[in-house]
This record gives structure tokens, C-alpha cells and sequence, in this order.
């Protein structure tokens, strides 16, 4: 398991190759991920000053800077994957609504420790006009649903294969892409994040307007 380093904080990134190391110490991953998140939060506001009153207040920094999203612009690869319940998806189907699409695995610990947040931030916004979708990297359907009895996923999973991660520029998992309603990727994370934070709720929920 291999950890990268950018410019804000440091991001557990579970390398896609070989998936035994990520077995190999579970419990010591997400006591890191855990530790990791709770320091990048608590550090993720920036100060400012109230006009009316005088006083300082604490003011949310850009979203994109908050949660480490990296702007991109880029037309969304073709594909076409099944869905782990029924039937098949493709790129036409991520139009019309932004997404969040996370690439992730059963043996990656970040992943794992990640999907709480996840189905907190469907719960949140699921009859909002904004869609998820978690693109596995190529395991059985039948090993992500037993997995899937242990730790839940409310939304939709696709099954993926290691031919899809070149198409969208995976390195890493998890990897997450943000796409616009218009059909485009404008941002990507990698690494695990806390999803259901109220200031990234309000960054997707502000996507639903194509000209925002």
C-alpha cells in the first residue's frame, strides 16, 4: 500500500497492482485513514472578518481547495459496464444530472473506509437531482455482493475491469470523479474523503444548474 504526498495534506491512496499488500494490514489502514481525516478537517477553514459586526468568523475555503478536488476539464470516456443489480450503463447514462463517480475495491482499505460518508452523501442527495455511482475494479459480482452484506453500498455499482481505469486516467484507489450535468468531468480526488461534509453537499447541490 503506497501513500502519496500533495501540496495540502497527506492522502492514502491504495496503488491498483496488488491487491494482497492492502490485505496485509487492514486495522493499521484505517487507524491511518481515520487519523488523516480528522486532521484535514479540522484544519480546512480559513478566518475571515465580519463586515457587520467586526468580528472574526471562520469562512469556508473554495470547494475545490476544501476537499482537495482536482479541476479538470475533459470529456467523459466511452464505456459500457454492468450494473451489479440489472442491465448495463454507459456514458450517455451519466448525463442530464452532475454525478459522483468512485472507483474502489473490496481489498482497498481507503475505499472501505470511505463508503459511510458515501451513502450519507446519496442519503443527502439522492432526490436532489444529483447521482452516484461506484465503479468496482474488476472483482466478481458475487464477491462484491457478499462484501456488500458486511459493509453497504446504497448506490449504484458498476462492475469495471482493469481495461476501464486507463480510459478515465485511474492511478489509484480510491479515485473519485465529479461530473457536470452536461456530461463532463471537471474535478477528480484521490484518495479517501468525508463526503457527507455539508460544504461538499452544497458544492454538488450547486452543479444542478449547468451554468453555475
Amino acid at each position: 500500500m503506497n501513500r502519496s504526498m500533495n501540496s495540502m495534506s497527506t492522502v492514502q491512496v491504495t496503488t491498483i497492482d496488488a491487491p494482497s499488500k492492502a490485505l496485509r494490514d487492514t486495522t493499521l489502514a484505517l487507524t491511518l485513514a481515520v487519523t488523516l481525516a480528522a486532521s484535514f478537517w479540522g484544519a480546512s477553514s480559513a478566518h475571515a472578518q465580519d463586515a457587520s459586526t467586526g468580528k472574526t468568523r471562520e469562512a469556508p475555503l473554495d470547494a475545490t481547495q476544501q476537499f482537495q478536488l482536482t479541476p479538470t476539464d475533459r470529456e467523459l470516456p466511452a464505456f459500457e459496464l454492468l450494473h451489479l443489480s440489472d442491465g448495463t450503463w454507459d456514458q450517455f447514462s451519466l448525463e442530464g444530472i452532475p454525478y459522483i463517480v468512485n472507483f474502489w475495491a473490496t481489498w482497498c482499505a481507503p475505499c472501505v473506509h470511505e463508503l459511510p460518508a458515501m451513502n450519507r452523501a446519496y442519503e443527502r442527495l439522492e432526490d436532489e437531482g444529483v447521482g452516484m455511482v461506484a465503479i468496482n475494479v474488476g472483482e466478481p459480482a458475487g464477491a462484491i455482493k457478499t462484501f456488500m452484506q458486511t459493509v453497504p453500498i446504497d448506490f449504484n455499482v458498476l462492475l469495471g475491469s482493469q481495461m476501464t481505469l486507463p480510459n478515465w486516467k485511474v492511478r489509484g484507489l480510491p479515485t473519485t470523479f465529479i461530473v457536470s450535468a452536461d456530461g463532463k468531468i471537471i474535478a477528480e480526488a484521490i484518495g479517501p474523503r468525508e463526503w457527507d461534509n455539508p460544504a461538499f453537499i452544497d458544492y454538488m447541490l450547486a452543479l444542478r444548474d449547468p451554468g453555475s
